[in-house]
This record gives C-alpha cells, structure tokens and sequence, in this order.
C-alpha cells in the first residue's frame, strides 16, 4: 500500500511540474511579439523623401506651416499627428522670397506611438495673391438663393478655387455695396470684396466687385404681374403687326421666367384684342395664361409704343 501510494505522489508530482514548465515557456514568447508590433507601427520621419520636405503653405507664417507639415506627414506617411502628443517644432524661419526659403524642424516626441525621427521642413515662399486681378467669368457667381450670406460663401469659394487660399471675413477680406439678385435670374445683384491690409494670404487693399446671379429655381407659378414696367414696353418696329407683337411677347416672358424651366409657346397665352398704334398714339394689348396652361398666374398689360414725333 506504501508502495502504491508513493507511485502516485511522484506521478503527480512529475506532472505538476511538466504542467508549470510549460506555462513558463509561452510568457517570453508573447512579450518577445507584442515589442516587436510596437516597434513596427511606429513611422519614421527621417524616410520622408528630400522633395517631399519641401512644402508650399497657405502663408509664411508659422501657423501654416505648421497646417502644411501636419498635411504632409499624413500625405506621405499615412498618420495622423498631433502636435505635442507625436511631434514637436522648433526653429521655425519664415520665408521671404522666393530665392530666400523658409524652414522649420519637427521633432518626434519619444512617447509618441506613431513616429519617431527628427526632420527638417523646407518652406516655399507663398506669394500674397491679388483679388484685383478677377476679371471676366470669374467675377460672375451664380448662387442659390439671394441672401448676402450665400453671397459671402459664393465669393469666398471663388476666391479659395482661383488662388488656393482660404480666406477668413474680416481677418483677410471685407464685403460691401450688397445688392441682391432677383429671384430666377430676372436681375443680377452685387457684392465688392476687399482685401485687409494686415492679411497673411492677400495683396492689401485691393478690391473686386461680384455680379450674382440667383439661379435657384423658384417654387410656385410664374407670375405674369412680375414683369417690369421696362418689360412692358413695346416699341413701335415691334408693336404694329400683330405676329410680330405676340412673338415678341412671348420672348419677354421666356427671358423673363427663364428659371422656371418652362419654355412658354404662343397656344401658352390668352391674348386680348390686338389694336396697333396710330401715329404717335400708344395702344396696349393684355396678355393672361391661356386656360390649358398650369405653370403661368397673372395678368400683363404691354403698352405699343407709337411713333416717336
């Protein structure tokens, strides 16, 4: 019965210690992989290429460049910096020509998990653009709507997508002399535009005036009771043949509601008795949707011009 017993003691015995050697073998293991991935995650700065350490910000000042190392790291090493949490600056030099670059060293902080590495930043020297120099369609903005907010957005995206700058109200530009647009492109409205004089990405005091076009298409019917007094008038070439008139009618009401998206025909209108001028005596002709039509409200009366004496 000893014997028996002193069997099993060592058997099991044996087979505890198998059981603790075991354990201790697979602990160095998984430390040894888990340094290993650490290691590997971290990007080093050092392997960004000479012509990508040169970079072109918005400005020479040390805010942006500090924008443009952020976007550049993340443009070639494909991570997200944070200033002081991975990476610090030091030495900053503003550029002040285009023959006299900037720089701007970058520094990775060593509890960073993402990079690591000490680099130097080559800044282009960014040239102060001119709003003055907008001409033609650049200087026509179509919006969707007519309020002096829209107008604010429209000209500063213009500005941004001519000279790839973004510019702040009051910190870089200045906006006066609003005119609204009418609704449906039946009148252009305005907008001036100046640079400040203390700001970082714009000539000083240059100035642009914005024509605005409001091309949101208006909700209801087109209202024949809209059209100007200017509209209304009909001069004597147009005014003495009947066809003629009524053409000629029909081409104001298309110009004029344009943004409807409807093109009106002639079968569109109800016409009242045409009677042409007589020498220097004015005649007038009334004009209201004809029953079929379903996008037209109102009524005009066009004054046929006579002869001027």
């Amino acid at each position: 019965m000893k014997k028996l017993l002193s069997l099993l003691a060592v058997t099991g015995l044996v087979a505890t210690s198998g059981s603790v050697a075991v354990a201790c073998k697979k602990e160095p293991a998984n430390n040894t992989s888990n340094n290993t991935d650490k290691n590997t995650e971290k990007k080093d700065l050092t392997k960004i290429t000479e012509q990508d350490l040169k970079i072109s910000p918005e400005s020479n000042e040390e805010t942006e460049a500090k924008a443009a190392v952020l976007a550049q790291i993340k443009t070639v090493l494909k991570i997200d910096v944070v200033e002081n949490t991975d990476i610090t600056f030091s030495d900053f030099t503003k550029a002040t020509s285009a023959e006299k670059t900037g720089k701007i060293i970058v520094s990775a902080v060593e509890s960073s998990k993402l990079v690591l590495g000490k680099v130097t930043f080559i800044l282009n020297y960014f040239e102060p653009k001119d709003i003055s120099e907008l001409k033609g369609n650049d200087v026509v903005l179509q919006i969707q709507g007519n309020s002096i907010e829209i107008a604010k957005e429209a000209v500063i995206n213009k500005i941004k997508s001519k000279f790839k700058v973004t510019v702040v109200e009051n910190t870089d530009v200045t906006f006066s002399d609003f005119t609204a647009p009418e609704e449906g492109m039946t009148k252009n409205g305005k907008i001036t535009v100046k640079s400040v004089s203390t700001s970082k990405v714009l000539v000083a005091d240059k100035t642009a005036t914005f024509g605005l076009l409001d091309v949101k298409k208006p909700e209801g019917k087109a209202d024949l009771a809209k059209l100007s007094e200017q509209e209304l008038q009909i001069t004597n070439e147009n005014s003495m043949d009947e066809s003629k008139t009524k053409n000629y009618i029909l081409g104001v009401i298309n110009l004029k509601f344009k943004a409807y998206g409807v093109t009106y025909k002639l079968e569109d209108l109800k016409f009242g008795v045409f009677k042409a001028p007589s020498g220097s005596q004015d005649s007038s002709i009334t004009v209201e949707p004809a029953k079929s039509n379903t996008t037209l409200t109102g009524t005009a009366t066009f004054v046929l011009k006579g002869k001027a004496e």
